[in-house]
């Protein structure tokens, strides 16, 4: 199943490889390939990225389109690279409203319409999902996370397309910080770990929606930006991220940690001028955030959802592993 260049991220259960039988009896491992060369680019990788999709991708390309920034990044990476493509649209239907996130998606039908771009539109039933799907979902995953299970369900209703999300953007947070008692959270050997002492997560969640593509007999890059080393090491190598990592790392304050969707909206607009700046209300993210599971769902939908938190005790991405900055780095440089 073509899931990266190359497959260059290797996953699997045990000493296997895509061996999603495998998943309930052996423990979640995963490597990355190294880069061919140094990247100069952040948009000329995702440019690149796309087309290798085009090239090697078994079925017609669909391109799951929220309307935020890195789906829009995805759609102009393949309008750039001139590989054809469709788009799906999810609108989210709850309580009888049939498009309770149009602020978003209203912005991707028109880039989709400006651009002639074959769109689909998908309606999701967040109440049914919940009371039919999620629990399975969460189960399988050992994880309460409500928006990456909802995300399955694309690949389940275009099984005769190569699927494409806007995912896999590395996040760093920090070994280190201060909590209220100004005492130092995390081990000694956490803290001095790396000279940035910066990791990020990489959870086993984040290929569930392989598993349902293998399920299907289908295939995805579901998490785009992943998809080449070169790609990964753009975005590490960025002018602005490198500055902005040294800056954090000076910080020992807990309200001055390193804001990854702060510093992303600046790079990327920085690499798409022609963007337009915009904020993103109702995502897929507002389905994992606590205000929308208090004011939103029904008693039965709650008592669902305190069942799965019950059982996983708040687990947002279920299995994962922390992978140091700069072991990532030295994973994904030339040899």
């Amino acid at each position: 199943m073509y899931i990266t260049h190359n497959n260059h991220f290797d996953f699997g259960w045990g000493t296997g490889t895509l061996n999603f039988n495998e998943k309930d009896s052996n423990s979640y491992r995963f490597s990355f390939g190294r880069a061919s060369y140094i990247p100069s680019s952040f948009r000329q990788e995702c440019v690149r990225a796309a087309r290798l999709i085009g090239e090697n991708a078994k079925k017609p390309i669909i391109i799951h389109f929220s309307g935020g920034i890195d789906s829009e990044i995805v759609v102009r990476s393949f309008l750039e690279a001139e590989v054809p493509f469709e788009v799906s649209i999810m609108q989210l239907l709850y309580k009888g409203n049939p498009h309770y996130n149009s602020f978003d998606t209203v912005y991707a039908f028109d880039l989709a319409r400006k651009h002639k771009i074959k769109t689909h539109v998908f309606t999701q039933d967040i109440e049914q999902f919940v009371k039919t799907t999620f629990e399975k979902e969460a189960d399988a995953w050992k994880t309460n996370h409500l928006a990456i299970a909802m995300q399955t369900e694309f690949v389940r209703n275009f099984p005769n397309y190569h699927n494409v999300y806007g995912g896999g953007d590395l996040k760093p947070q920090r070994y280190k910080s201060l909590g209220k008692s100004s005492v130092l959270r995390g081990t000694a050997n956490e803290i001095h770990k790396t000279q940035n002492g910066l990791y990020v997560i990489e959870a086993e969640s984040a290929v569930q929606v392989c598993f349902r593509a293998w399920e299907c007999g289908t295939s995805t890059s579901n998490r785009f930006f992943i998809h080449t080393p070169e790609l990964m090491l753009s975005w590490l190598y960025d002018p602005d991220i490198r500055h902005w990592i040294k800056y954090e790392s000076a910080l020992h304050s807990r309200w001055t940690d390193l804001n990854h969707h702060g510093i992303k909206a600046f790079v990327c607009y920085k690499h798409w001028p022609e963007m337009p700046m915009r904020p993103k209300f109702t995502g897929f993210e507002v389905l994992g955030t606590k205000d929308f599971i208090t004011s939103q769902l029904s008693p039965e939908s709650m008592e669902i959802l305190a069942r799965v938190n019950a059982k996983y005790g708040g687990n947002y991405v279920g299995s994962s592993k922390k992978v140091d900055v700069q072991d990532l780095i030295k994973m994904l440089l030339p040899e």
